[in-house]
């Protein structure tokens, strides 16, 4: 009986042109980003992800009153304590009560996803229209 040794070599080659392209398109596309954040030291405050700098920053309704230079903190002490829900937000005019909501949305009155007052906001149900 005879055995054959066979041996596997990895190849690497760098192709030195491609190589050389990729870093040009890389370094340019860093150089192209980089302006859209001067400036950023003049907001005022640390930009945060937080819900409530969310909220001022897509000018939610229940946030008008708010001053958003005090930040969170200055938010949260302005509105006092108000449960918020994010659901299915109706305008306060049309807002359905619970056993009518499939009324409403039959006479194709269509809420917005969005962040609002607990009793202003609902859950949404399978097959149920919104608004954008």
């Amino acid at each position: 009986m005879t055995q054959r040794m066979l041996e596997t070599a990895t190849d690497g080659s760098t192709r030195h042109p491609q190589f050389a392209g990729a870093a040009v398109l890389e370094v340019l596309a860093v150089l192209f980003v980089l302006p859209l954040f001067w400036g950023w030291w003049t907001l005022g405050h640390a930009p945060l992800v937080s819900p409530v700098e969310l909220a001022l920053a897509f000018d939610a309704p229940l946030f008008k009153k708010a001053n958003s230079a005090t930040g969170s903190t200055g938010v949260i002490k302005k509105l006092g304590e108000v449960h918020v829900t994010y659901g299915a937000a109706y305008e306060t005019s049309l807002r359905p009560s619970a056993d009518d909501a499939e009324t409403k949305y039959a006479e194709n009155i269509a809420p917005r996803l969005g962040i609002g007052r607990s009793q202003d906001v609902m859950a949404p149900y399978k097959g149920m229209r919104l608004d954008v």
